[in-house]
């Protein structure tokens, strides 16, 4: 053991930890994020407002002989993704505005969790090295773009993509 000691230039007794260490590590406290949102965006995707039929736009409907409400059911009894009712809209003529209000229709919310955790280590002075893990959509909540809502589109009313599930990344980073 003192070969040891002196090898690493200790002069503690064998009861004691020694007082200098080769590497030194702390743990920072994980971080969060967490951001929800009713995702009003669906606007920006229309380039001229539809008309609007008298139809609630929330109301079940009838589509290839199945009984569908919007935004429920997703891949069971809504295997479209409708998130409204497309019939509360019709196409409006040329050279005309429609007549459905603004921001009628809201995309769905979401809810997203960020997580990240470093340790850092102590190499000798000036030198750290840090080990990073982040988690993005750590929890894995599916985040819906807005549906189509271009009334031309044979899609219109669907929610045709997601945003990216969780995203790991891991990292090494050296100071010094």
């Amino acid at each position: 053991m003192s070969h040891v000691r002196r090898r690493l230039g200790h002069a503690a007794s064998h009861d004691t930890f020694p007082a200098r260490t080769l590497i030194h590590s702390s743990m920072s406290l994980p971080s969060f994020r967490h951001t929800t949102s009713p995702n009003t965006s669906t606007i920006s995707f229309i380039t001229q407002r539809a008309d609007a039929t008298g139809i609630d736009p929330f109301s079940s409907f009838t589509s290839n002989g199945a009984s569908i409400t919007p935004g429920e059911g997703f891949g069971d009894t809504n295997p479209s993704l409708y998130w409204f009712n497309p019939n509360a809209f019709s196409l409006t003529a040329p050279l005309r505005l429609g007549t459905s209000g603004r921001n009628l229709i809201r995309g769905p919310g979401y809810q997203n969790w960020d997580v990240s955790l470093f340790k850092n280590f102590t190499i000798r002075e000036g030198v750290n090295l840090q080990f990073r893990s982040e988690f993005f959509n750590s929890m894995n909540h599916p985040r819906f773009n807005p549906p189509n809502m271009d009334r031309s589109s044979a899609f219109f009313g669907q929610i045709q993509s997601a945003q990216p599930p969780r995203i790991i990344q891991l990292g090494l980073r050296l100071q010094f």
